[in-house]
């Protein structure tokens, strides 16, 4: 199998879709928000064990490799990963560092095997009913980041993407509306 194949723009988008529709995913993921926690690292091993259920037997995903978010390699080595993925997580409610998105992308690129920078963006309205999560609807206004992921990459990162997909979340009852939009880079490694 050619690497590339395990974070094809198809494995990405069926990775991400099957991660979208978990209902334990919704669920944990408005727990996560009731905090207001950090979550980019618990998201990066969610994705990672929705990736894994999507590649070949024989190859093991594994997460904090190298200092790389998301590796795929052999089960039968601990050499180098095969591929690599970097995550960014970011909400409408928080977007202060969309230039982590562009030294992921500058890391990718120094990466000698195919590699993938792919930033997640939760747009969210949260429900009237969820009191944990009134500070997400006093943090959105200040934000002002009720634009989409493609208008804000336009603006923040100086590479032109590879891939950018949308997927509505199913209802839960913290949310009036979900969606998770998310955009790829690729490395040259990968167009070999």
């Amino acid at each position: 199998m050619n690497p590339s194949e395990l974070i094809s723009v198809d494995r990405i988008s069926s990775t991400t879709s099957s991660l979208a529709r978990d209902p334990y995913f919704i669920d944990r993921l408005a727990w996560w928000l009731r905090g207001a926690h950090s979550s980019e690292h618990w998201f990066q091993f969610e994705w990672a064990y929705h990736l894994q259920s999507t590649v070949p037997p024989g190859w093991s995903v594994e997460c904090e490799v190298e200092r790389v978010d998301v590796v795929v390699r052999p089960e039968s080595t601990s050499d180098s990963p095969s591929v690599g993925v970097e995550i960014k997580w970011y909400g409408n409610w928080w977007m202060d560092d969309l230039p982590g998105v562009q030294l992921d992308i500058e890391k990718i690129n120094e990466k000698q095997y195919p590699s993938a920078a792919i930033l997640f963006f939760l747009k969210v309205s949260p429900s009237n009913s969820a009191r944990e999560l009134a500070w997400m609807s006093e943090q959105i206004p200040r934000q002002g980041t009720n634009q989409d992921l493609a208008d804000l990459v336009h603006e923040h990162i100086k590479r032109s993407l590879d891939h950018r997909g949308s997927l509505a979340l199913p209802s839960h009852q913290a949310f009036d509306r979900a969606s998770l939009q998310y955009a790829v880079w690729y490395n040259d490694a990968y167009r070999r």
